[in-house]
């Protein structure tokens, strides 16, 4: 079976704004997105997944204006024909487009990330799916635990629209589903102002996503995940640190429960 992969519209009411609370457009856009610097081989290819990350995370919206090539290779410190060639990637596979003109630029065209752009991480692909799962609690757990703490009435507003439009869409079209279940977690990532610990949740989701499609597709119950997601925005919202524990161990349990049932060792049968 094909690959799903998630996506969103602005129309949805997930949209980025830059400090000014400026949108697409105008002369030089804010760059209001941590592009780190870059230092492998292929380096192309590493500008590729961080442009991708800030896409699906909500910092850039369909329709706004990313910041310009010399912007780009000044913020991740490779050179403009390197951000070039992640954008021809990115043209062709239809997800920024670019116009011409006084008014032109670099424009996010699509959420619908192709699943060939999305976990490019060779570290990730080397592990196991139950190293994966493992790893995934401490990190969302600590994202969480640094939200209560540090989230604003935004932030909140922000986690709140994705639970609103994962119930919209529980019964409906299953990519927007795993997109909003995704961006939640993606809101309480910058909630935490914790760039690392988000960008490791950003490869952990997608790459389950990409091994488990199976479970998302048929096993996994969506009135149980929207529920999951409220809790989780309830304890956050209370800023207790228990509170928030025992709703992080809550929602990481029914993944966590499918993945060791896959991993169990099959029965051995007595021989005849």
């Amino acid at each position: 079976m094909k690959a799903l992969t998630t996506h969103a519209h602005a129309s949805d009411g997930i949209a980025a704004t830059d400090a000014e609370g400026n949108h697409g457009g105008g002369a030089d856009p804010a760059l209001h997105w941590y592009f780190h610097p870059i230092t492998n081989s292929r380096a192309h290819m590493e500008a590729v997944e961080q442009i991708v990350y800030a896409i699906l995370s909500g910092a850039y919206s369909v329709g706004e204006r990313l910041p310009g090539i010399e912007q780009l290779a000044q913020a991740m410190n490779v050179s403009k024909p390197v951000i070039g060639e992640a954008l021809k990637v990115l043209t062709r596979s239809k997800t920024l487009r670019v116009q011409r003109g006084s008014s032109g630029g670099l424009f996010v065209l699509t959420d619908r990330i192709k699943e060939s752009l999305v976990a490019l991480s060779g570290q990730m692909n080397r592990l196991s799916l139950s190293e994966i799962v493992e790893a995934r609690q401490p990190i969302e757990l600590q994202l969480a635990l640094l939200a209560g703490e540090r989230a604003t009435p935004a932030d909140f507003a922000a986690m709140q629209a994705c639970v609103d439009n994962l119930r919209k869409h529980s019964d409906g079209d299953l990519m927007l589903r795993m997109r909003f279940d995704h961006l939640f977690h993606y809101s309480v990532g910058r909630a935490a102002r914790s760039r690392a610990l988000a960008y490791y949740q950003y490869q952990i989701l997608e790459q389950l996503f990409a091994l488990l499609q199976d479970y998302f597709l048929y096993r996994e119950d969506p009135n149980l995940v929207v529920e999951l997601h409220e809790r989780t925005l309830a304890a956050i919202r209370s800023r207790e640190p228990a509170t928030i524990r025992r709703a992080i161990a809550e929602h990481m349990q029914p993944l966590e429960e499918a993945v060791a049932a896959m991993s169990a060792p099959l029965p051995q049968t007595a021989p005849a």
